[in-house]
């Protein structure tokens, strides 16, 4: 039996959706939504296997120069940065996922990466001096550090191919939705085969045929390798701009933002 689609969670936030960090050994997705009439940055932790969050709507004591730098399966970690025209990171925070409580604080520090145990960065007060941070009690060392640790941290999120009009793979595709969809899509299109699905997220210029549209629409749409059309979402509308990682997968579920406010997940089954 093929792999099939079946609707699984949805939520509004009350901002438009701008960052996910994802910790696939605990199945939780962090949601940054940023407010830009109350000038509000909020966080929540979706427990995507049990479609609940373990807290929503979260803010911190800096409510806008902030956003999330990194997530493991412990710990968040946040950055201040100074404003929207100078984006240079001024401390780092540590957020307990599951206690939800800051643990430390470090001021004047750039993150460059971490491992299960330390955190590799800068100090920045008045020139840039490699240093470590103990992850567990916010122990500041100025040390030099040589390689990179990688150890297990967050996961990015995308994995789709972005190809833009004229390219070949655009035209490909363009033809593929003409034949199954009757569509004619413009300007590019996110791709991704997962499995037996071939994901596409497209813009149309409705323009001509609804007059009162003032821009693009946004459409994703899930196709199994036969060309069956198992699903049809409208992502957006009146755009005038393109959007990236518009969906993604993760742990067998597929997420999508609607009008930049709603995340969407479906789930995969047999």
């Amino acid at each position: 039996m093929c792999a099939a689609l079946r609707f699984k969670f949805s939520h509004h936030f009350p901002g438009t959706i701008w960052n996910t960090l994802a910790i696939p050994k605990n199945e939780i997705l962090i949601i940054e939504t940023r407010n830009d009439q109350n000038f509000q940055a909020q966080f929540s932790a979706l427990d995507f296997e049990h479609d609940k969050f373990l807290w929503k709507d979260l803010m911190m004591k800096e409510s806008w120069w902030i956003g999330m730098t990194a997530a493991n399966e412990n710990t968040l970690l946040f950055h201040t940065y100074i404003n929207k025209g100078n984006p240079d990171h001024k401390n780092l925070i540590a957020f307990d996922i599951f206690n939800q409580k800051v643990r430390w604080e470090i001021e004047e520090f750039s993150f460059f990466d971490w491992s299960d145990s330390e955190i590799l960065g800068y100090c920045t007060k008045d020139e840039l001096i490699q240093a470590t941070i103990d992850i567990e009690n916010g122990t500041l060392t100025e040390k030099a550090w040589l390689v990179n640790p990688k150890g297990e941290s967050d996961v990015p999120i995308g994995g789709t191919m972005l190809y833009v009009e004229g390219a070949p793979h655009f035209e490909t595709i363009k033809r593929f939705l003409e034949q199954k969809a009757q569509l004619q899509i413009v300007n590019a299109v996110e791709y991704l085969e997962y499995g037996e699905w071939i994901i596409v997220s497209v813009y149309l210029d409705e323009t001509a045929s609804l007059p009162d549209r003032q821009g693009l629409a946004n459409y994703l749409f899930v196709f199994d390798k036969s060309g069956e059309m198992l699903l049809q979402e409208k992502l957006g509308e009146n755009l005038q701009g393109l959007g990236v990682d518009t969906f993604f997968m993760l742990s067998g579920c597929l997420f999508l933002v609607k009008n930049k406010s709603e995340l969407v997940v479906y789930s995969v089954y047999d």
